[in-house]
């Protein structure tokens, strides 16, 4: 099977390289670590201490996993910590938030790039993120006998149809996992019926309502609303991590409403840095005067220099930036994303609205909804109009926020948080302070 699926991911990669290439020459857009991804061939641990590997995609999942990953070194200062991302963005948010621990590009599911990597790192352990079920990497783990552990695991309705398909390929690759931490009991069903033991399946909780700021008095919130001017007065509107059109769908519904309500701000930060200068393109041919955030790192800046719409194009700042909004439009949900974080705006207490798809954070999602804690939009039409009403009625616009902070605090106070959940079922996977690797047991 190894060998169909190299196959496979050859010819995969053939047809992805002319768009690599495209997107190189006329975009100018570069991908480290390329050569990398499909050698394997990462930089080797030399020492002889114990390792443990987490993979975290992109960015959100480099974000989920920071609490862990500090709790965890502090608890084994003995082991050494690798970190890999599959994306440019999220190894830059990695570079930031693990400033002591080895970074890599994971390697692409090929049998001689997953191999290598893992000879090289030498892991006692592979914690992935969320939902990376690679069977080749899996496969090699096992081989190598390197335990595996997906944390803050999730399956939604509809990638779980679509694993169930695949079971006659997947069925095998799931029971090589040796646990499985989940953030809620749907997701722990799923996943049993796809294979992967009772035994191993925990239902821990969900890393990221650790991670959230409740604070808006936080100092880089403070700073962020001095740095751009905001007044007592101002409504502040954020469209973040969007995508295609829904920048446009923002502009638009701020060109509409601008007028009406002179008090009102926006922000807006796409979800890939890549299409800031796409975003610059759209504001500049509607006319928009604009300030871009890159233009204001370290300037103290007048009033009458900032423009009423501001574009974020700087990444990593996106959870202080939605302290500053009233109004919050979460991206990602007029595409086929499955939508983006909501969670962030909301403990922050804007009033909070996203798009209908939102199959990524479908139990958040239905909390929130069934708590008043946020709106959803049917169609594109209805941001104008939920922007509208927030302005118009500050009371339901505050009430909504409200009740969005209230519903996510109460999921920090229930006595162990997910963080401290999934770090005992890790911890319970290493190996005893004595024991010899395999390596080890060869050499001697």
């Amino acid at each position: 099977m190894r060998y169909i699926l190299n196959f496979i991911y050859l010819v995969a990669l053939g047809f992805y390289l002319p768009l690599i290439a495209f997107q190189r020459i006329l975009k100018g857009k570069k991908r480290p670590g390329l050569w990398t991804k499909f050698s394997g061939n990462v930089a080797p641990r030399e020492d002889g201490e114990k390792c443990l590997w987490f993979h975290a995609v992109s960015l959100g999942e480099v974000n989920a996993i920071k609490l862990l990953v500090e709790q965890f070194a502090r608890s084994n200062p003995r082991f050494n910590i690798v970190i890999s991302t599959t994306t440019q963005t999220g190894f830059d948010a990695a570079q930031k938030s693990f400033p002591n621990c080895e970074l890599i590009y994971f390697p692409f599911d090929f049998t001689w790039a997953v191999r290598n990597a893992i000879k090289r790192i030498r892991p006692a352990l592979v914690v992935l993120a969320e939902l990376e079920i690679w069977p080749n990497f899996l496969r090699e783990c096992k081989i190598q006998n390197v335990k595996t552990c997906i944390v803050n695991g999730r399956l939604s309705e509809k990638s779980f149809l679509k694993y169930k398909r695949l079971n006659w390929l997947l069925r095998q690759t799931l029971k090589r996992l040796d646990q499985v931490c989940v953030q809620n009991g749907p997701y722990a069903k799923r996943f049993v019926e796809l294979g992967v033991h009772a035994d191993q399946v925990s239902v821990s909780g969900n890393l990221k309502f650790d991670t959230l700021l409740f604070d808006q008095r936080h100092e880089k919130i403070t700073a962020f609303r001095n740095l751009i001017n905001v007044t007592e007065t101002d409504i502040v509107f954020c469209a973040g991590s969007t995508q295609a059109p829904e920048e446009e769908i923002a502009i638009a519904s701020y060109l509409k409403l601008s007028k009406r309500h002179p008090s009102l701000r926006m922000l807006i930060c796409p979800r890939h840095p890549e299409r800031f200068s796409d975003v610059a393109t759209l504001l500049a041919k509607h006319s928009i005067p604009f300030t871009r955030r890159s233009d204001l790192a370290g300037v103290k800046n007048e009033a009458s220099t900032i423009e009423r719409v501001v574009l974020l194009d700087a990444m990593g700042e996106l959870k202080y930036w939605w302290g500053v909004a009233d109004i919050a439009f979460v991206g990602g949900s007029f595409g086929n994303r499955g939508g983006q974080n909501m969670l962030e705006p909301a403990a922050l207490g804007a009033a909070v609205c996203f798009g209908p798809n939102t199959r990524n954070f479908a139990n958040e999602v239905e909390s929130m909804l069934s708590a008043d804690a946020a709106h959803q939009l049917a169609e594109s039409d209805e941001l104008a109009k939920f922007i509208d009403m927030c302005c118009r009625d500050p009371e339901s616009r505050k009430r909504l926020g409200q009740n969005a902070a209230q519903l996510l605090s109460s999921h920090r106070n229930d006595g162990s948080t997910a963080t401290q959940k999934t770090l005992c079922l890790i911890e319970a996977l290493l190996p005893a302070p004595n024991a010899k690797s395999v390596r080890q047991k060869k050499a001697a």
